[in-house]
């Protein structure tokens, strides 16, 4: 029982660290293509659009997670095959989101900064699933 409501808990603070860390990714991505306006020498769309799409950029990327597995007990999966996890959800999540943006053209994003989000996206998901590795083995 305990085992259970540990695991719960502990996949619950993955979602809840991953929206966090999905959200400041992609509002992250804009602030950066922003800042480089003049290296691209192409002014970037306004913020607005990027905020009105933010929660489905956040479902999409989480729901893609959910689907590779970086949810299930860590005893379930090894460092590496978690890691080749990430990697899939890195290149699917990317895919649908530009499918996205190109589908309804409401949604007309910079691909600099689809790019950049997937970038800080993939670090995100490495590192919160290394910092709950240390926090499992540390638990024991």
């Amino acid at each position: 029982m305990v085992g259970n409501v540990r695991f719960a808990l502990r996949a619950f603070l993955l979602v809840i660290t991953d929206v966090v860390a999905f959200s400041l990714s992609w509002v992250g991505a804009y602030f950066i293509r922003a800042a480089l306006t003049n290296a691209f020498g192409v002014p970037i769309n306004p913020i607005d659009g990027y905020i009105v799409a933010l929660p489905l950029m956040v479902f999409l990327w989480v729901m893609t997670c959910l689907f590779f597995g970086l949810y299930r007990r860590p005893s379930e999966t090894r460092r590496f095959a978690e890691f080749v996890s990430i990697l899939k959800v890195t290149i699917l999540a990317s895919l649908i989101v530009s499918a996205t943006s190109f589908v309804f053209k409401g949604f007309d994003f910079g691909r600099s900064v689809v790019l950049i989000s997937v970038f800080l996206n993939f670090i995100a998901l490495t590192t919160s699933r290394l910092i709950a590795r240390a926090i499992d083995r540390k638990r024991g």
